[in-house]
């Protein structure tokens, strides 16, 4: 996960270069004994990057099971890390996992306009889902006025339910592989491949529909 608590400096946030609390990752990285608690259980966390070096935190052993925050496969860390840096890279303002007040929804990737003009939830979605189930989840974050695009690896059969596309490439640069359409000569046909930047670009800009 890329959130932990600290005793002394807050909440740390894996993904910012000051982790919030104005440290660095050096300040918590293969520092022994951690000062790092899970926010969800209080169980003691520690900072560590994944095969693709992406930053986060995870349990110390012998976490409870019940967790509310859970341990993420090593997969969706390091999509939700796409799509941060994707988006950031596009022009937003974005944050991981940001929850709604009322706890109605989480957003895996929350993008802003810096005007505050708009929202828009990026869903990195890797295991099984109906399409009710998607559906249900995009109607309780469209009612809080923040649309959704959500995003897998892999066909799913949810695809074109909600707003959705497949990636590709995501070892090395992630592109939109399948989703796509573009209206010519009188009906709509597959577009080509998209880099993952250029599309949130063109999502942002209203040049993107649904």
């Amino acid at each position: 996960m890329f959130h932990a608590e600290h005793k002394e400096w807050g909440r740390l946030h894996a993904y910012l270069p000051d982790l919030g609390c104005g440290r660095s990752w050096d300040d918590v990285y293969r520092v022994k004994p951690s000062r790092l608690t899970c926010g969800g259980c209080g169980w003691p966390m520690h900072a560590r990057l994944s095969r693709r070096q992406v930053p986060h935190f995870a349990h110390q052993p012998g976490a409870p099971d019940d967790c509310p925050a859970g341990d993420e496969s090593p997969d969706h860390l390091y999509l939700k890390w796409c799509l941060l840096t994707a988006a950031q890279e596009a022009g937003a303002v974005a944050a991981i996992e940001v929850t709604d007040p009322n706890e109605a929804w989480r957003a895996d990737v929350l993008a802003s306009d810096p005007g505050g003009r708009w929202r828009i939830a990026l869903e990195a979605q890797l295991s099984a889902i109906t399409a009710s189930d998607i559906q249900a989840r995009s109607d309780r974050m469209l009612k809080d006025g923040v649309a959704s695009v959500w995003f897998c690896y892999r066909r799913a059969p949810w695809l074109g339910v909600v707003p959705s596309v497949r990636l590709g490439g995501v070892d090395d640069t992630p592109v939109v592989v399948e989703g796509l359409a573009r209206f010519a000569s009188g009906e709509w046909v597959r577009a080509d491949p998209m880099p993952l930047t250029e599309f949130l670009r063109r999502v942002f800009d209203r040049h993107m529909v649904s």
